[in-house]
């Protein structure tokens, strides 16, 4: 008769428990059913649906942190050598200079580059249509919307500077603004918010801070080493690409940069190496300087890239 009981009781138990798991996956199915169908909803219609994944090239990889590891290195190095020769003072000393080299890599020197232009933040009434533009380009990048700003120059450049996607700005001269046609203009704004995007912008911008620090004469071969070590020339043809298909054609994007070169041959501007990767089209394909060219691929390559032809 115990026997009995003890088998009834288990069998009550094993069929509680199987209850239990079938009201379970009842549940999990029910709400797997319910995420698809608001997943399958049209935008505009409850939740958004899923995000296409990021473009390869405007994904930011190995390449974008290539600066950061070489500060990294840097502030380790100073840290040791201070702890090396000079013990708990030493360490203090390493520290301090650990500690102003990012302040001027990451906050100062940007800030300077942006006085150094003197530039205007364009808010409300836009003749230019660069911000519509700037915002297109940015939700196609998926970035917030970087700020776009003017400098009073009657020289052509058009450049981004920014350690973060967040704290990134896009400057135009506004010669340049008054030459290009609406089109040229949407084109170079979706060329900077790429660079943004891909993490390329922060990475220059560090790249040129640190780069500022030995950038004088007769150590142009250190400044032109930190370059190639801090960024990576095959990002350039990538972007290019993602700006083509963003525009009608190939073979606009090409043009662009084409008139681009004409324009800044046509009035060099004054820039040191340092500053290069920064520009849309670097001021120093101008001067056609080769050791440039083995740095960062020139305007006539990457026509040749987008188009197979040049002039195009």
């Amino acid at each position: 008769m115990m026997e009995t009981n003890e088998t009834s009781l288990w069998t009550d138990i094993q069929r509680a428990w199987k209850a239990k798991r079938a009201e379970w996956k009842s549940r999990r199915s029910h709400l797997t059913r319910v995420s698809e169908r608001i997943t399958q909803r049209p935008r505009g219609f409850g939740p958004m649906l899923l995000e296409q994944p990021l473009p390869e090239a405007l994904e930011p990889g190995f390449q974008a942190l290539r600066i950061w590891i070489i500060l990294f290195t840097l502030s380790a190095a100073a840290l040791l050598i201070g702890v090396q020769f000079g013990g708990r003072f030493g360490l203090v000393i390493g520290f301090i200079a650990t500690l102003l080299l990012n302040l001027w890599i990451l906050f100062i020197s940007p800030n300077r580059l942006r006085e150094e232009f003197k530039t205007w933040e364009l808010e409300g009434r836009d003749t230019w249509g660069l911000l519509n533009a700037t915002r297109d380009a940015a939700t196609r990048a998926r970035i917030p919307v970087p700020q776009i700003a003017l400098a009073d120059h009657d020289e052509f450049f058009s450049l981004s500077i920014g350690i973060s996607p967040s704290r990134s700005t896009i400057i135009l001269s506004h010669a340049l603004v008054e030459r290009l046609s609406p089109y040229e203009r949407k084109l170079v704004i979706a060329f900077e918010c790429a660079k943004i995007a891909c993490q390329w912008t922060a990475s220059a911008t560090a790249a040129r801070g640190l780069c500022r620090l030995v950038d004088y004469p007769g150590l142009g071969f250190l400044t032109l080493f930190i370059l190639r070590r801090s960024l990576g020339s095959g990002r350039i043809a990538k972007l290019d690409e993602w700006v083509a298909s963003h525009g009608e054609s190939r073979e606009g994007w090409a043009r662009t940069l084409w008139t681009l070169e004409a324009m800044v041959a046509s009035k060099p501007r004054r820039s040191k190496l340092s500053d290069c990767a920064l520009d849309t089209v670097s001021p120093l394909t101008a001067f056609r300087t080769v050791r440039y060219d083995h740095s960062l691929p020139t305007v006539r390559n990457r026509i040749g890239t987008l188009i197979d032809r040049y002039p195009p």
